[in-house]
């Protein structure tokens, strides 16, 4: 299949990425004819890694031959939407009742052909993937996060189609699984102001993640759960969304997400979940790290266009109430993994090329995923250049560690290099 015949298929020329090869951008311009499912099970199946995993590896500094090694050995079985699932057209979507639809599979092409017209037709992509974003903000962790990485990874390429593609995905994967959000500081700017201003001594000391995360743990015994909570780590995860109690523990009103400060919080949401994966990792564990690389990604387009971000502070308050779910349903211990002085000096000797290299290696998905969204990470949250006051102001060596240990999972860290033992 030729990026040609993409393009008279489908109703928006495939746009090549300048920075990726003729190949990779072949591959994923492909990839758009199957399912974002592998079969076309959309729940209870597996996310088609494919086109995630190609750009990853562009971005670990993959070359054609790195890109051939890893199709040659893709063992998965993609569903082709068309031949294979006979998904059709009927038009019944349309721009103005496509929310109507939301968590219906069948709807899949309809949610492309809409999603894709409001890209073409709106002044910037980024300007509809916010109103998109915010329609199905409750449906965030929904398929372990894959639409929103899959969101994030379309953006990198910045063709339209695979843009539409992803919210597509996230279209037929929406459930809402928190219902109202629930915060201990649910009051509004002027209500809030009336309030310190009868009484001062309320007024909220800002904390930090790990400090909400320190009270969670200390609290545990008497969070108080409504629902019916069993199974395994990710469809408990799911359920703990929208139980009001870990919502309003995970959105103290002493940890608000706000416009002025979300690059920070999401500097400390990302070193959480970085840690959290550390201490146990897992699937879950590391889909939450490289959920929140998704999430800055978008976030920080949005920042750089100047464009409304409140509906990313939503995304964000929802993607802390599961990450702190997770921590609770991880054993929610008392200290996660840091660094000391000296683990961090010794991280600083090792570069991201040897790391890289490694990854290029294997043809596991989620190693590679994971080693190109802690590499990312390293590079974006400590960049020199971030506003004042906005960045910690030294490397931060976690994401290096985190590499590493993924790397030592699958016995791929090259000798004589070893993992943080914590």
């Amino acid at each position: 299949m030729n990026i040609t015949k993409q393009q008279e298929d489908s109703t928006g020329k495939f746009v090549k990425a300048p920075d990726m090869s003729a190949l990779v951008n072949e591959l994923v311009c492909e990839d758009g004819f199957y399912h974002p499912n592998l079969g076309g099970i959309t729940r209870g199946g597996m996310a088609n890694h494919f086109p995630m995993t190609i750009i990853a590896l562009h971005g670990l500094g993959g070359t054609d031959q790195d890109i051939t090694q890893f199709t040659n050995a893709w063992p998965r079985h993609r569903a082709r939407i068309h031949e294979d699932l006979s998904l059709a057209d009927s038009q019944t979507l349309n721009s103005d009742n496509w929310t109507e639809y939301l968590g219906q599979s069948q709807y899949l092409t309809e949610f492309k052909r809409v999603f894709l017209n409001e890209l073409n037709h709106r002044g910037t992509s980024m300007k509809f993937v916010g109103y998109a974003l915010n329609e199905m903000k409750n449906g965030l962790p929904m398929g372990l996060f894959h639409p929103v990485i899959r969101l994030s990874f379309a953006l990198m390429h910045g063709d339209k189609g695979l843009v539409a593609d992803a919210l597509a995905y996230m279209g037929i994967r929406y459930f809402d699984l928190y219902g109202p959000v629930q915060t201990s500081g649910m009051q509004t700017k002027t209500e809030q102001a009336i309030s310190e201003q009868k009484s001062p001594a309320k007024i909220h000391t800002a904390i930090t993640a790990s400090q909400v995360w320190q009270q969670l743990q200390a609290n545990a015994k008497s969070i108080k759960i409504k629902g019916d909570i069993y199974g395994g780590s990710l469809h408990i995860g799911e359920l703990l969304c929208g139980e009001a109690d870990i919502q309003q523990r995970a959105l103290l009103a002493e940890f608000e997400i706000t416009p002025e400060n979300l690059t920070t919080r999401m500097q400390q949401i990302c070193e959480s979940a970085t840690g959290l994966y550390l201490q146990e990792p897992a699937l879950t564990t590391l889909h939450g790290v490289t959920a929140a690389q998704a999430l800055v990604d978008i976030t920080q387009r949005a920042q750089n266009k100047n464009l409304n971000v409140e509906v990313y502070v939503a995304l964000w308050q929802r993607y802390w109430i599961w990450l702190s779910g997770l921590y609770l349903e991880k054993g929610s211990v008392v200290s996660l993994p840091s660094l000391n002085d000296q683990q961090q000096t010794d991280l600083q000797q090792i570069n991201w090329q040897t790391l890289s290299d490694a990854a290029r290696k294997t043809t596991e998905v989620h190693l590679i995923k994971m080693v190109f969204t802690c590499k990312w990470l390293y590079e974006q949250l400590n960049r020199s250049d971030m506003p004042k006051g906005k960045s910690n102001g030294e490397s931060n060596e976690l994401y290096k560690a985190a590499a590493m240990n993924a790397l030592s999972q699958h016995r791929l860290l090259p000798s004589p290099l070893q993992a943080i033992r914590f």
